[in-house]
């Protein structure tokens, strides 16, 4: 038997091309995916947001004189300007800065970044994706008396000599049109761009003033805004307009981290609501400055609980302070580690440890001068647990109208509209599983619209009786939502919703 290897020429397969892609803009180009979380109007966001946030980083250096941002957006062109009055860039870095990855002034170990340590961007790339994505890109570099423009018109590049300026200025002009051949079809509408500054608004520098100028389309109404530093607490009034009490705000900053966190609770909210960001970045993904946060929050109330009665029959637990507790939470570090497809998850572990040690030291010190309440927040606490027992004891069916969350606490699977007290048009969907659930939690109208989710196997009831059919939970809940009665105290004209839409299979 022969142990010759045979030669590459004795191979018969067909090899694909090998390819090597030219140039940064071709590889931010045929590998979107990569440097955008998604097309369309999504990756335009996310495009703004890159240009935006390197204004953000030059006001919030303490090098820079940058104090002001104006942003201008036109809906019929999907144009995008957004101008800073900070130090512009040096003319000989500019091509440099706008077409090679990794070319920034922010990564660590690579000189003194004590002035700027705190950067939203950190990787170096986010203005060389905008300009590879769009079919018309500019920047103009303002520096004292002059000022150099470089352009590129579908990613051809037009390099400018330095002009000089009748007046003295100073700062960075950028301007871009975003491409559909890359990104696919793009509908950005003004009011995304205004949801995004109003978020940053409650963490940016104090001293900084943003514009917003919105151009809306086949319209002559254009939206004029201006933002300025409001604060978390103010983040918490957004989210809920029915708190139990005014947000208590914390504010803490060493040499390793800068922590902000407010937080209230509303009685008609389901479930804890979360509003967090770190270096301007709104992490929508979560993180562990949530989840230190409110370890934070719920132990400090379960112990606080127990010590003002410990023999309280309706015992507090953890799930009892998440329930309508709404949190607004800003954390600063250098170098975070920022997870997930929009790098919108703080992944750096030992924050969770920090932040809960920050907060909980925070509130003893907060509650040691407001006692009195401590003591409405623990009886509010006190409600929930209640519910949550009382849920395990029911022997009947109770066919009130809800009207806050203490009211329809152990109705699983339910979620009500957002104005339990709303008189109008009211609708109930009936659907099947979590996944489902969920869908038709991001498409319906919240104000005529609850959702019902059935999880589960249903029982055939037919020929069964009423009392063996009530034994089942999802029918227990079913008339509770429904609200008309059963049996001989059924009364059609109790019913609460004006129409019910069955959403699931055939076989339920």
């Amino acid at each position: 038997m022969s142990t010759d290897k045979p030669s590459t020429n004795d191979l018969q397969f067909k090899d694909d091309n090998y390819i090597v892609l030219g140039n940064d803009f071709k590889e931010i180009q045929t590998c979107t995916g990569m440097y955008l979380g998604g097309l369309g109007t999504t990756g335009v966001l996310q495009m703004v947001k890159e240009i935006f946030n390197n204004a953000l980083d030059e006001c919030a250096n303490t090098e820079s004189p940058a104090n002001k941002i104006t942003v201008i957006y036109n809906e019929n062109t999907c144009e995008v300007v957004v101008d800073d009055n900070g130090r512009g860039i040096p003319f000989d870095k500019l091509k440099e800065v706008c077409t090679k990855k990794h070319s920034s002034t922010k990564f660590i170990g690579e000189g003194d970044r004590s002035n700027n340590k705190y950067s939203a961007g950190m990787n170096g790339v986010g203005i060389k994706v905008v300009a590879a994505l769009s079919d018309y890109f500019s920047t103009t570099s303002c520096r004292g008396k002059q000022e150099r423009v470089l352009e590129f018109v579908n990613s051809e590049i037009k390099e400018h000599e330095p002009i000089n300026c009748k007046k003295e200025k100073h700062g960075l002009i950028t301007k871009f049109i975003p491409s559909q051949k890359y990104l696919g079809e793009i509908n950005l509408p003004s009011d995304n761009i205004e949801d995004y500054l109003r978020g940053i608004s409650y963490i940016m520098p104090k001293a900084v003033k943003v514009k917003y100028i919105g151009m809306l389309k086949d319209s002559d109404v254009c939206v004029n805004k201006t933002y300025t530093y409001s604060g978390l607490g103010a983040n918490v009034e957004y989210m809920s307009s029915t708190l139990e009490f005014p947000p208590i705000v914390i504010d803490y900053e060493d040499a390793d981290i800068c922590l902000q966190m407010a937080f209230s609770y509303d009685k008609t909210v389901d479930d804890i609501v979360v509003e967090s960001y770190c270096n301007y970045i709104n992490t929508k993904g979560g993180g562990y400055h949530e989840m230190g946060c409110q370890r934070a929050i719920c132990d400090f109330f379960m112990k606080e609980a127990k010590k003002a009665d410990q023999n309280n029959k309706y015992e507090v637990l953890y799930d009892d302070c998440k329930k309508g507790l709404i949190m607004a939470i800003n954390c600063q570090l250098e170098s975070p580690l920022l997870e997930g497809q929009h790098k919108d998850k703080l992944g750096t572990k030992e924050v969770q440890y920090t932040s809960k040690r920050i907060v909980t030291t925070n509130l003893i010190q907060y509650f040691s001068s407001n006692n009195g309440l401590l003591k409405k927040i623990i009886s509010y606490l006190r409600q929930i647990s209640k519910a949550r027992m009382e849920t395990h004891r029911i022997k009947g069916i109770d066919t009130r109208k809800p009207t806050s969350f203490l009211d329809d606490a152990e109705l699983r699977g339910f979620t009500n509209v957002s104005d339990r007290n709303y008189k109008g048009y009211k609708e109930l969907l009936i659907t099947e599983g979590l996944s489902a659930g969920g869908a038709l939690e991001q498409a319906r109208n919240s104000k005529h619209q609850a959702i019902y989710t059935v999880t589960g196997v249903v029982s055939n009831t037919m020929g069964e009786k009423t009392s063996t059919v009530m034994t089942g939970v999802i029918f227990r809940t079913l008339v509770k939502i429904l609200g008309c009665g059963i049996g001989a105290d059924f009364d059609i004209n109790k019913l609460k919703w004006n129409k019910i839409i069955i959403c699931t299979d055939a076989d339920r």
